[in-house]
């Protein structure tokens, strides 16, 4: 591939930048240091609204119930292809589904559709593949037949709009699960006959059956009937749960076709399949038997190990979601149950931010500077270990936050804009208008970068500046700028790239397909992560990348001011070092 089939452009802004703030819709708009929570009526703190920013309290796709809180409808469940109405994702030939852990139902597997539907924001690894959630995909000759819901291969979906859905996980309550053991079972499927989730139901679905077992498999709910249902997982017969303490079980009530009168009630409780939380019917897990067959997650087969073993004891954190590290070599890491942590000096103790489920993504920046996405969606931000954090905006406020290495602030709000500023206690200023950022990055020299809402990246030195347009739309999946204000992206067919002046030409870092992340740090060092799954690193762009891991064996990079580099395993835990060609030191355990 030639650097030309980037599509660079000149200094062309368009619609990219508002001249003022009206860009800000009322429903998310800013509360300074003056947090306002929203509240809403619904059965718990984890069965709230089907994840999907795109319908916010009392705007247009959403239903607002007598109890007066907000849910989504059927439509607004999937994920649309960008910029249309249309939740048919185009998939190539001989796309097969699977359950959630990779094997394939008894019968039928190939969809027959040209097209799934998918719902928002679910994608899982399964085996060192990434795989989006497809809805009801026909399975058999029939276009009338019966239809499955389960994982495709990510890479199966034709379009690769695909690539820029986010990702949303019910909540990890972080109290802990209780001590039983439960595993899915078939063994109920004819309790509930043909009783509906709905008083006066005339319809086919909405059965109480269909949340036992069905098609040879239990779904596991993001949310409860009622609340729209929408299912995040398919899982086997003696797949192990495990239930989460201090969440109440819900009672559903049930109801005869076309009948308004309650005749039955049905159990749901909260928990979790491996790292996967949500709702399941009682009825469709049993307690587990000391012989009965086990079903785990299975870790990658045959993935070199790549990272070496700790020189000593970890800190006996369990997982790592996300790394991040910063100014003064700070590192940050969300643990498996969804902690925030923080350490300057890798030898030292790991300092607690917040608690298990209180932290959806964390960045760091010039003078060790922190920022985290809070449970809520709340963005916070501070400068010193043991200081209070300084809330930036309030919850569903913040997507996604970057910190460079002046401590310059970034982050995309709940209706999809992006903002900036340089100190704590200033106003945000707009950098573009809602539903026009997709990601943000800042690095030396204040320099920010961010991916607009059609695809394409953009970059500029100074807040009041106009923003340089870098890509073509739909050429940028992923952007990074580092201590020397080099920038990297992802191209639109996956290579990567990097520069280090605005105006430069683009040097291809890869080919096509080979870049999966990129991050960029302190003198320029460069990060990223190939197709296969292995992590490499170099410090001039054109020198080779030096492999720091086998294929399989990375599942996230980031680098430092100080050049610190730091990486999610294969396994899930979180490693770093300080030079290309130190050894790695364990910081978390696996998962």
């Amino acid at each position: 591939m030639k650097v030309a089939a980037l599509g660079l452009v000149a200094l062309v802004l368009g619609a990219l930048v508002p001249t003022g703030a009206s860009g800000i819709h009322e429903s998310s708009r800013w509360v300074e240091r003056n947090p306002v929570t929203q509240q809403r009526k619904c059965a718990g703190p984890f069965n709230c609204d089907i994840p999907n920013p795109a319908c916010t309290r009392d705007s247009a796709g959403c239903e607002t119930t007598k109890a007066g809180e907000s849910r989504i409808n059927r439509k607004s469940q999937r994920f649309d292809i960008p910029g249309t109405d249309d939740d048919r994702w185009p998939i190539a030939p001989n796309t097969h589904i699977y359950d959630g852990f990779g094997g394939q139902p008894v019968r039928e597997e190939e969809v027959r559709n040209p097209s799934v539907h998918i719902n928002y924001g679910q994608r899982k690894e399964i085996d060192n593949v990434l795989y989006v959630w497809a809805h009801a995909a026909q399975v058999t000759d029939e276009t009338k037949g019966p239809k499955a819901s389960g994982w495709v291969p990510q890479a199966s979906i034709t379009n690769r709009a695909i690539d820029r859905m986010p990702n949303e996980l019910a909540l990890d309550p972080g109290h802990g699960d209780i001590a039983t053991d439960y595993r899915v079972t078939f063994d109920k499927k004819g309790k509930f006959g043909t009783l509906k989730i709905r008083p006066n139901s005339k319809a086919k679905r909405e059965r109480a059956a269909d949340y036992l077992v069905r098609r040879k498999r239990v779904y596991l709910e993001y949310s409860l009937p009622g609340n729209g249902g929408y299912a995040i997982d398919a899982l086997p017969e003696n797949a192990p749960f495990k239930r989460a303490k201090h969440v109440k079980a819900v009672e559903i009530g049930l109801y005869r076709p076309r009948s308004r009168k309650q005749v039955k009630t049905m159990t749901f409780v909260y928990g979790h399949v491996g790292p996967r939380y949500g709702w399941i019917a009682r009825d469709a897990i049993r307690e587990a038997s000391a012989d009965a067959e086990r079903v785990d997650y299975r870790p990658p087969e045959g993935a070199d190990p790549g990272v070496p073993p700790p020189p000593s004891q970890t800190s006996g954190i369990v997982g790592a979601r996300q790394v991040a590290v910063g100014g003064n070599g700070r590192m940050m890491v969300i643990s498996a149950c969804g902690a925030a942590y923080s350490k300057d000096d890798p030898a030292a103790g790991w300092t607690l931010q917040t608690g298990c489920g209180n932290a959806q993504q964390v960045d760091v920046g010039g003078g060790g500077r922190m920022m985290l996405i809070s449970g809520c969606g709340a963005a916070f931000s501070k400068d010193n270990t043991f200081d209070h954090f300084t809330e930036q905006t309030g919850c569903g406020n913040a997507r996604q936050v970057a910190v460079g290495d002046t401590g310059r602030m970034m982050l995309i709000s709940g209706c999809g804009a992006a903002f900036s500023k340089d100190n704590t206690f200033d106003h945000f200023t707009e950098q573009t208008g809602c539903g026009n950022a997709q990601q943000v990055a800042v690095g030396g020299r204040g320099r920010m970068m961010l991916i607009s809402g059609c695809g394409a990246a953009f970059s500029k030195d100074n807040t009041f500046d106009h923003f340089t347009e870098q890509t073509g739309c739909g050429n940028a999946r992923q952007v990074a700028v580092g201590g020397n204000g080099r920038m990297m992206l992802i191209s639109g067919c996956g290579a990567a790239f990097s520069k280090d002046n605005t105006f430069d030409h683009f040097t291809e870092q890869t080919g096509c397909g080979n870049a999966r992340q990129v991050a960029v740090g302190g003198n320029g060092r460069m990060m990223l992560i190939s197709g296969c799954g292995a992590a490499f690193s170099k410090d001039n762009t054109f020198d080779h990348f030096t492999e720091q891991t086998g294929c399989g064996n990375a599942r996230q990079v980031a680098v430092g001011e100080t050049g610190r580099m730091m990486l999610i395993s294969g396994c899930g835990a979180a490693f770093s070092k300080d030079s290309t060609h130190d050894n790695w030191h364990q910081q978390t355990l696996c998962e």
